[in-house]
Protein backbone atom coordinates (compact mmCIF):
# COMPACT_ATOMS: atom_id res chain seq x y z
CA UNK A 1 0.00 0.00 0.00
CA UNK A 2 1.36 3.27 -0.85
CA UNK A 3 1.67 5.96 1.67
CA UNK A 4 -0.19 9.66 1.06
CA UNK A 5 1.61 12.16 -0.16
CA UNK A 6 2.75 14.93 2.81
CA UNK A 7 0.34 17.70 3.40
CA UNK A 8 -2.54 15.65 1.37
CA UNK A 9 -5.87 15.23 3.37
CA UNK A 10 -7.49 11.83 2.04
CA UNK A 11 -10.47 12.09 -0.45
CA UNK A 12 -13.84 12.98 0.94
CA UNK A 13 -16.07 10.01 2.45
CA UNK A 14 -19.20 9.57 2.90
CA UNK A 15 -20.80 7.15 5.79
CA UNK A 16 -24.58 5.63 4.87
CA UNK A 17 -26.53 4.85 7.90
CA UNK A 18 -28.93 1.84 8.23
CA UNK A 19 -31.72 4.02 7.64
CA UNK A 20 -30.63 5.49 4.78
CA UNK A 21 -28.99 8.73 6.02
CA UNK A 22 -26.10 10.08 4.39
CA UNK A 23 -22.98 12.25 6.16
CA UNK A 24 -20.07 13.48 5.06
CA UNK A 25 -16.76 12.09 6.69
CA UNK A 26 -14.62 15.45 6.29
CA UNK A 27 -14.58 16.30 9.98
CA UNK A 28 -11.20 16.36 10.97
CA UNK A 29 -9.91 13.63 14.41
CA UNK A 30 -9.67 15.50 17.16
CA UNK A 31 -7.25 13.10 18.78
CA UNK A 32 -4.19 15.27 16.73
CA UNK A 33 -5.00 18.14 18.73
CA UNK A 34 -3.06 18.05 21.74
CA UNK A 35 -4.92 17.14 24.70
CA UNK A 36 -3.23 19.87 27.01
CA UNK A 37 -4.72 22.40 24.32
CA UNK A 38 -8.13 20.72 24.70
CA UNK A 39 -8.03 21.12 28.46
CA UNK A 40 -6.78 24.43 28.61
CA UNK A 41 -9.47 26.08 25.78
CA UNK A 42 -12.38 24.12 27.78
CA UNK A 43 -11.59 24.95 31.27
CA UNK A 44 -11.39 28.62 30.04
CA UNK A 45 -14.59 28.54 28.25
CA UNK A 46 -16.02 27.16 31.22
CA UNK A 47 -15.19 29.84 33.52
CA UNK A 48 -15.85 32.56 30.94
CA UNK A 49 -19.69 31.02 30.25
CA UNK A 50 -19.92 31.49 33.41
CA UNK A 51 -18.83 34.95 33.68
CA UNK A 52 -20.32 36.68 30.87
CA UNK A 53 -23.39 34.02 29.48
CA UNK A 54 -23.42 31.01 27.10
CA UNK A 55 -22.29 31.92 23.98
CA UNK A 56 -20.92 35.56 24.82
CA UNK A 57 -18.61 35.64 22.13
CA UNK A 58 -20.58 34.45 19.45
CA UNK A 59 -22.24 37.94 19.55
CA UNK A 60 -19.34 39.26 18.83
CA UNK A 61 -19.34 41.78 15.46
CA UNK A 62 -16.06 41.92 13.15
CA UNK A 63 -14.46 44.57 15.12
CA UNK A 64 -14.76 42.24 18.15
CA UNK A 65 -13.11 39.34 15.98
CA UNK A 66 -10.73 41.93 14.72
CA UNK A 67 -9.64 42.87 18.29
CA UNK A 68 -9.52 39.10 19.35
CA UNK A 69 -6.74 38.84 17.27
CA UNK A 70 -4.48 41.81 19.21
CA UNK A 71 -5.75 40.50 22.65
CA UNK A 72 -4.30 37.02 21.45
CA UNK A 73 -1.04 38.66 20.96
CA UNK A 74 -1.29 40.66 24.22
CA UNK A 75 -1.83 37.25 26.30
CA UNK A 76 1.04 35.45 24.40
CA UNK A 77 3.75 38.69 25.06
CA UNK A 78 2.43 39.27 28.57
CA UNK A 79 2.70 35.34 29.36
CA UNK A 80 6.37 34.60 30.38
CA UNK A 81 5.65 37.61 33.26
CA UNK A 82 2.79 36.08 34.73
CA UNK A 83 1.23 39.48 34.63
CA UNK A 84 -1.83 40.21 37.12
CA UNK A 85 -1.17 36.64 39.31
CA UNK A 86 -2.51 34.95 35.71
CA UNK A 87 0.02 31.90 34.91
CA UNK A 88 1.72 31.07 32.12
CA UNK A 89 -1.26 28.43 30.84
CA UNK A 90 -3.65 31.11 31.96
CA UNK A 91 -2.38 33.26 28.96
CA UNK A 92 -2.03 30.86 26.33
CA UNK A 93 -5.57 29.61 27.54
CA UNK A 94 -6.37 32.96 26.59
CA UNK A 95 -5.05 33.26 23.68
CA UNK A 96 -5.73 30.11 21.77
CA UNK A 97 -9.50 30.57 22.56
CA UNK A 98 -9.19 34.18 20.62
CA UNK A 99 -7.52 32.47 17.73
CA UNK A 100 -10.41 29.66 18.20
CA UNK A 101 -12.95 32.52 17.55
CA UNK A 102 -11.18 34.15 14.57
CA UNK A 103 -11.75 30.70 13.04
CA UNK A 104 -15.23 30.10 13.96
CA UNK A 105 -16.20 33.75 12.47
CA UNK A 106 -13.72 33.27 9.41
CA UNK A 107 -15.93 30.49 8.68
CA UNK A 108 -19.21 31.63 8.72
CA UNK A 109 -17.82 35.18 6.50
CA UNK A 110 -18.55 37.73 10.01
CA UNK A 111 -15.13 38.70 9.45
CA UNK A 112 -12.67 38.17 6.57
CA UNK A 113 -8.60 38.18 6.22
CA UNK A 114 -9.23 41.85 4.21
CA UNK A 115 -10.22 42.67 7.67
CA UNK A 116 -7.28 41.66 9.42
CA UNK A 117 -5.13 43.39 6.52
CA UNK A 118 -6.71 46.74 6.97
CA UNK A 119 -6.41 46.82 10.51
CA UNK A 120 -2.81 46.04 10.09
CA UNK A 121 -2.51 48.97 7.70
CA UNK A 122 -4.55 50.82 10.23
CA UNK A 123 -2.44 50.24 13.25
CA UNK A 124 1.44 50.61 10.77
CA UNK A 125 -0.15 53.93 10.13
CA UNK A 126 -0.28 55.30 13.49
CA UNK A 127 3.20 53.96 14.48
CA UNK A 128 4.89 55.54 11.65
CA UNK A 129 2.77 58.90 12.20
CA UNK A 130 0.70 58.75 8.89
Amino acid sequence: MKAPERNTLPKEKHTVFSGGAKRHDRKPPVFLVPRELLDLVAETRMRAELKYGFGNWKLGDRLFFVDCLSHAIVHLIDAPSEAEGEDFRTHLAHAACNLAFIAWALDRGIVTVDDFRKAAELYAATETGM
